[in-house]
């Protein structure tokens, strides 16, 4: 079983003496999940239709689409401006564009997802157990690999460097916080840095759970 299928596996199912709890997506991304007892065939065809063939792939394609929408619609709003250099509202703009479009992705990729699950569904029977953020955190930690976590940490805290030397190569002509990039660059910096660290503490975690096993 592929790591992407454990995790999801470990995210949205739980074993209980009927079945398995099932947590449903939530179109709406924010708010209490549908759930639902399921038996193991019906475990498996939903397993199925969740894991992606190349969730990588898929989730960079995503990424690099709302990220290219985002850019786009704060250059367009720029040069519709009156001003020659991106301000903070042009930035504001970007900013806005992008999560709503990541938004509007996750919104109409989960009702896809729920719409064909529906004949499963129907047949299953819905329960006021749940899954709680608690637990998926929990299952996430659990089912990361070693080589995961150290990729995760290693691409983060190469995007923390790339910021950070960008700063540097930007401060003679535009000291910090003198213009909206390196404003954003330093947000970048903490983000990049705190997800570095907390993929290192996951991967530290996976070398001493053998140790302590032993």
């Amino acid at each position: 079983m592929s790591e992407s299928r454990r995790q999801i596996d470990a995210m949205l199912f739980k074993p209980v003496s009927s079945g398995f709890i099932y947590r449903a997506p939530n179109p709406w991304i924010f708010g209490r999940a549908s759930h639902y007892i399921v038996d193991e065939q019906q475990k498996a065809q939903l397993l199925g239709m969740l894991v992606a063939p190349r969730p990588l792939l898929r989730l960079a394609v995503i990424v690099a689409g709302v990220l290219a929408w985002g850019l786009a619609m704060g250059t367009v709003g720029w040069l519709l401006s009156d001003h020659e250099n991106p301000t903070i509202g042009d930035t504001v703009i970007m900013i806005v564009m992008t999560f709503a479009a990541l938004f509007l992705a996750l919104h109409l990729a989960l009702r896809r997802k729920l719409r064909r699950m529906q004949p499963i569904l129907a047949a299953a029977t819905p329960t006021t157990a749940a899954i709680t953020s608690g637990d998926i955190h929990a299952a996430i930690r659990k089912t990361t690999s070693f080589k995961s976590a150290m990729v995760g940490a290693v691409t983060c805290a190469f995007g923390c460097a790339a910021q950070i030397f960008s700063l540097v190569i930007r401060n003679p002509h535009h000291p910090l916080f003198s213009d909206v990039q390196s404003g954003l660059s330093v947000f970048l910096v903490i983000l990049c840095g705190a997800m570095a660290v907390g993929y290192f503490v996951r991967a530290i975690g996976k070398v001493r759970q053998p140790q302590a096993a032993g």
